[in-house]
């Protein structure tokens, strides 16, 4: 049994440790979580084309990323078609570089289908 959070006068805290303890505590899943002050990435409408997302956190099979405190994040929405209706999607998209191993996690936002009203 190797110790994680204690002092081992080594390098020994690895991104695959952070998330199994996240697993363990949030769940398998994804979730939003709150920050310290409350802030739960909470959407504000600034125009037809413009959403904001306050800062917050996303916990995705224990892997982390946070909207930091003070912060925002602007998606911008396409236009519709006059006469239909459209559900778009804000999702959190996880990426890792092949070739780099680096991970990354963006809100991006996925336009659905045009149906008639």
């Amino acid at each position: 049994m190797d110790i994680i959070t204690g002092y081992r006068n080594e390098e020994h805290i690895y991104p695959q440790n952070d998330r199994d303890i996240n697993r363990g505590i949030f769940g398998p899943d994804v979730y939003i979580s709150a920050l310290a002050d409350g802030d739960r990435l909470t959407a504000t409408v600034i125009s037809a084309n413009e959403i904001s997302i306050g800062a917050g956190l996303v916990v995705a099979q224990g892997c982390v990323a946070e909207v930091p405190h003070g912060t925002t994040e602007s998606l911008t929405i396409a236009n519709g078609s006059q006469g239909m209706q459209r559900r778009d999607l804000i999702v959190a998209r996880y990426t890792k570089d092949a070739g780099t191993g680096i991970e990354s996690m963006n809100l991006v936002v996925i336009t659905g289908t045009p149906a008639a009203a």
